[in-house]
């Protein structure tokens, strides 16, 4: 076991690496399907909170009358 660092050597040579991949295409498939919806007839449940109203109040003595 050295003692410290300094007494090891080390003899590195550069190198390069190069590689060759095959390229392999991609085959999707795709087959859409529409929504499957069912809602049973006559089974719809609906609250209204309030009457459908309107009213207008005319404050001041200027109405503009056209659209």
């Amino acid at each position: 076991m050295p003692e410290h660092a300094f007494k090891v050597k080390f003899d590195v040579e550069p190198g390069s690496i190069t590689f060759d991949a095959d390229r392999a295409e991609v085959n999707i498939d795709v087959q859409p399907h529409k929504p499957d919806i069912h809602a049973p007839r006559w089974e719809v449940q609906h609250y209204m909170r309030q009457k459908p109203s309107i009213s207008f109040h005319i404050s001041g003595e200027q109405v503009n009358r056209t659209l």
